[in-house]
């Protein structure tokens, strides 16, 4: 029974590791570098998005919870965020606006797929 409840603890503590150790992975700034389901986007709504979007929109993921967002000569907003490893969302509240989600389809230390209800985008980290 001993050994069995050991070995519950040391799950739950790798377990609760590994959750911590994607929130953190995903702290620093993030700049949409491109647009996922290019084939899907009208002509005119693709040509906003690179001329707009592309290379211009950051997101900077605080360890505090806390974010920025701007899109360069165009935008900018600070709110919280959180993320949920299970679900693979990550939820911001702009501060006096309704939640945004995202979905996280793809992700590695440098590189992040999210899906919003704005589209698909692909963001690059470019500052830890």
């Amino acid at each position: 029974m001993k050994k069995n409840i050991l070995i519950l603890i040391i799950f739950t503590s790798i377990f609760l590791n590994c959750k911590e150790q994607n929130k953190n992975e995903l702290i620093g700034k993030w700049t949409c570098t491109d647009v996922l389901d290019k084939m899907e986007i009208p002509a005119l709504g693709l040509e906003y998005l690179e001329n707009t979007i592309v290379n211009k929109w950051t997101i900077e993921l605080q360890e505090d919870g806390t974010f920025k967002t701007e899109i360069i000569d165009t935008d900018s907003a600070k709110g919280t965020w959180e993320y949920n490893p299970t679900t693979k969302l990550i939820k911001v509240k702009l501060i006096g606006e309704s939640d945004l989600k995202f979905e996280v389809l793809k992700f590695d230390s440098n590189k992040i797929d999210l899906k919003s209800e704005l589209g698909k985008f692909i963001f690059e980290k470019t500052i830890n």
